[in-house]
């Protein structure tokens, strides 16, 4: 069952190595209607099994939306499935669009998100490439400009690192899209 989630994933009782490793676990994601069902579980056993939580956070996600701002479900069959996405647009695109959710927010689904995160993909992988040919040593970096830029984005990823550690995943979206799109 869910309730023992951490206890299958430490794999307790057949290897204690691993245990010791992952108990407790840093973040339990899970949606915000089963809380009282599998996070309460989850934490009751924990505290009579180990007299501890089972994980340090947890993140609790929203619903996602169809395009009428209704719940998706599958037995409404109102549900878009990610393969024919991914075919279309690729996996980091899809990526690119549950980013931009936030924790505990009801996100609806929009296949012009996905259209803009492909801009941004695009950007990001021919930014990558450039870079990478250009093969120079950090300390052979002359021009103020590229001084600046790599000044800037030392401070994105200060600022993606501490937003990361808050679980802030779509404020680092946002700031690394302005970043991209602004240089």
């Amino acid at each position: 069952t869910s309730s023992l989630s951490p206890h299958v994933a430490g794999r307790w009782g057949d290897d204690d190595d691993l245990w010791e490793r992952v108990f407790p676990m840093d973040l339990r994601p899970q949606a915000h209607e089963i809380i009282r069902t599998w996070l309460f579980s989850t934490v009751v056993r924990s505290h009579f099994e180990h007299h501890s939580l089972p994980w340090r956070d947890a993140a609790l996600s929203g619903w996602i939306l169809d395009p009428d701002r209704k719940k998706m479900s599958k037995s409404v069959g109102n549900v878009v499935t990610p393969l024919p996405l991914i075919e279309q647009f690729g996996a980091d695109t899809l990526r690119y669009w549950a980013g931009s959710a936030r924790l505990g927010v009801d996100t609806a689904f929009d296949e012009n998100v996905l259209r803009v995160g492909k801009r941004l993909v695009t950007k990001l992988w021919n930014a990558s490439k450039f870079v990478l040919t250009q093969a120079a040593s950090p300390g052979a970096i002359t021009s103020e400009l590229d001084r600046a830029s790599l000044a800037e984005l030392r401070a994105l990823v200060t600022r993606a690192t501490s937003d990361f550690e808050r679980y802030e995943h779509a404020d680092v979206l946002k700031a690394v899209e302005s970043f991209f799109w602004t240089r």
